[in-house]
């Protein structure tokens, strides 16, 4: 039987480099901020993560909008949906 799962976006803490909360970023945001990022050439900006693994991790956006890790479970629903459509 189908039926239609409701999937909130996933959302993560940002922070600037003095340590201020931006707020909770979903997919889009965050990479609207790692665009900014990169074209203003600015670092010092944050994502805190957590799961089951990692508490309170830092993920640093690099000058360049890159993220110095990409843990599971960090904006991956959409590549994990994917590899399931193609049979990954």
């Amino acid at each position: 039987m189908i039926t239609i799962n409701k999937i909130e976006p996933i959302t993560w803490e940002a922070f600037d480099p003095e340590d201020n909360s931006l707020g909770w970023l979903n997919l889009f945001e965050f990479n609207d901020l790692r665009i900014q990022i990169k074209q203003h050439q600015v670092e010092g900006y944050y994502m805190i993560f957590n799961d089951s693994v990692f508490k309170n991790r830092k993920i640093r956006i690099n000058r360049d909008g890159k993220c110095d890790g990409w843990p599971n479970g960090f904006y991956d629903l959409f590549e994990t949906q994917l590899r399931q459509l193609i049979g990954i």
